[in-house]
């Protein structure tokens, strides 16, 4: 029997409470698993009572899909959004999201982690920019490597006006 997390001391309950315990495990091999969890309990009169419970869980291999998108929000045309989204299986860490024009660094910026089915945003300040084009690329890890995906904007102030014209 192999033993994959083990947390001791995680507290009291009271009578009709509950408790939730996170634990991780890594597998080989994708597909169907079962697993046991023995809890051991002591009651107010200081006696230990056992239980097992049989946990199946579904483990499946780990899909990075990342996509970066960059936007400028109304009312703010010197400032970039760039959002970060998680359509993979696996927690996005680390992630640093730099910006560059005419190959300079302008900006980096650390976001938060990104859990799938999930986006985390990050604003840039574009209003000195020496360029009509600013790339932007994060880099992150997940599934025990470094990824990276970039998104070109167009910050050129110009091609943002709004108008009409009449002939």
């Amino acid at each position: 029997i192999k033993e994959f997390a083990r947390i001791d001391n995680i507290g009291s309950i009271s009578p009709g409470g509950s408790l939730s315990v996170p634990i991780s495990a890594t597998f080989e091999t994708p597909g169907q698993k079962q697993l046991e969890i023995n809890l051991v309990v002591e009651d107010n009169n200081g006696d230990y009572h056992s239980y097992t419970y049989p946990v199946y869980v579904e483990v499946s291999e780990p899909e990075v899909k990342a996509d970066l998108s960059a936007t400028v929000p109304q009312n703010a045309s010197e400032t970039i959004e760039v959002s970060l989204t998680n359509f993979g299986n696996t927690n996005l860490t680390d992630v640093k999201v730099t910006a560059t024009a005419n190959g300079n660094i302008l900006d980096r910026n650390f976001v938060r982690d990104v859990s799938p089915e999930s986006t985390q945003v990050t604003s840039f300040d574009t209003g000195g920019v020496g360029s009509d084009t600013v790339e932007f690329t994060a880099t992150y890890d997940a599934a025990g490597a470094n990824h990276f995906t970039s998104v070109n904007a167009n910050v050129d102030e110009e091609t943002q006006v709004p108008g009409e014209v009449r002939l």
